[in-house]
């Protein structure tokens, strides 16, 4: 079990006011609906010596949280330091189009928990050049962290083993999103091959990929892109009036 930090006080308010400042990411979870997203911290007040931060409101959460004072609501993000902050709380109100939530008492810092993951839009793509050759892979799942992908195209007959090898690194890939009205890439310096796997059936090969340096500012879009993607996603999950 991972060893946490236990954070009170003024910290806290520092720290979520960074998650303000960096628009940073955060996993949402109401364990007693069985209901998690990504959100974003978007402002945080004090009203009646009561400290709240405001998240971004959407219709799914907004339902979510319809008994918002008897809600235990759960909360993790990556900080800037690259380790796992994790709080719990309970209450806030929901004021307008406003979703305000009680800070917590106490917040944790730790280490190791897999990022939120989301399986990716059909037709995003990974390209990358390795001795003198190009690669385009398909992604398959992504998260702030990590993808895993297949190879899109390549010799019809069924290969015994894969193309590439658990620590091989891989330079300067190009992540490809379709998006509405265009395409949206980002770049990553480097990434490191986590696990391969065999498709059955199939027996194509896949890869898990863990970045280990990316630019600030594409990470930034990345956040963009994923958090857009996992909107959209909830969209389509609302039910249609009848």
């Amino acid at each position: 079990m991972a060893n946490s930090e236990k954070i009170q006080g003024e910290t806290i308010t520092r720290i979520i006011e960074g998650l303000v400042q960096d628009k940073t990411l955060v996993e949402f979870r109401l364990p007693d609906k069985d209901y998690q997203c990504l959100t974003l911290v978007t402002a945080i007040r004090q009203r009646k010596e009561i400290s709240y931060f405001q998240i971004e409101d959407a219709q799914e959460l907004r339902q979510a949280l319809a008994d918002i004072d008897l809600e235990r609501i759960h909360c993790e993000f990556t900080g800037k330091d690259r380790v796992k902050y994790f709080f719990r709380t309970k209450g806030g109100e929901i004021a307008g189009d406003r979703i305000w939530i009680k800070f917590p008492a106490v917040l944790e810092r730790r280490q190791r928990r897999k990022l939120f993951r989301l399986n990716a839009p059909a037709g995003t793509k990974l390209c990358f050049s390795s001795d003198s050759s190009c690669y385009e892979m398909e992604v398959v799942n992504i998260s702030l962290g990590g993808l895993f992908c297949r190879l899109a195209a390549g010799p019809s007959r069924a290969r015994q083993t894969p193309l590439f090898a658990v620590g091989t690194v891989w330079e300067n890939i190009e992540l490809m999103f379709p998006m509405a009205n265009d395409t949206r890439k980002v770049c990553i310096r480097q990434s490191q091959i986590e696990r391969v796997e065999k498709k059955p059936h199939t027996h194509k090969h896949g890869y898990g990929l863990e970045f280990i340096d990316i630019d600030r500012s594409q990470e930034k879009i990345l956040t963009e892109i994923i958090y857009a993607f996992q909107r959209k996603f909830l969209r389509n999950r609302l039910p249609v009036d009848a």
